[in-house]
């Protein structure tokens, strides 16, 4: 028997999904919650096969409640879940260590395969949102071959970091280099892009696939 813990933000879409796994004679739902706290003491306390989180909870996101799992060696594989998700967010999803990833829109068959995929092991994935994430790396890939010839490892570092929204002390205690080295760094950049502030390298970053 598959035991399966499910977390998100909404009752009615709790009730949904333990409906959509109901009629499958080998997963059985243990638990419900609503928080990325209550689903890490569940994790805990049950030990189930499978947690299936949305993606975006009211105290953490899925992708740190992944991590918390992860660093705690639990056995516990995460299933991700939401309305829509970027196709960033699946990549990053992946590198965090989530096993599946499931849309709302997906008929309950579909939910099942992926539950049994991912307790048997696998890394589960429908195919329009596999294709979309192979896309994105290779579209990451590729800018960073392109910006390792323009900028330096450390200026393409703080670049990413840049874009994901640290200050700059926060990127130098990030990178153990002063706050006056990352300004430094930054001012190379926007030479070597031809772009003027902040806001506009993390638009550049974003439009890249760097983040």
């Amino acid at each position: 028997m598959i035991r399966v813990i499910l977390c998100d933000t909404f009752p009615i879409l709790l009730h949904g999904l333990t409906e959509s796994l109901h009629d499958a004679h080998d997963i059985t739902v243990v638990a419900t919650c609503t928080t990325g706290a209550e689903a890490l003491t569940l994790v805990r306390t049950e030990e189930p096969d499978i947690l299936i989180t949305d993606l975006w909870l009211r105290d953490m996101s899925g992708l740190e409640l992944t991590q918390a799992i992860t660093s705690e060696g639990r056995r516990t594989r995460v299933i991700l879940m939401g309305t829509t998700i970027r196709d960033a967010d699946t990549v990053k999803a992946l590198r965090h260590g989530v096993r599946g990833i499931i849309t709302m829109e997906m008929p309950p068959l579909q939910i099942i395969t992926c539950v049994r995929s991912v307790a048997a092991g696998h890394t589960w994935l429908d195919t329009p949102i596999a294709h979309r994430a192979l896309t994105q790396v290779l579209r990451q890939g590729s800018t960073l071959t392109a910006l390792a010839q323009t900028l330096t490892p450390q200026e393409i570092a703080v670049s990413q970091l840049v874009a994901q929204g640290l200050s700059n002390r926060e990127i130098g205690g990030r990178m153990g280099i002063r706050e006056g080295t990352v300004k430094l760094h930054l001012h190379h950049v926007y030479q070597k892009l031809g772009i003027g502030n902040r806001i506009a390298l993390v638009l550049h970053a974003r439009e890249h696939a760097l983040v």
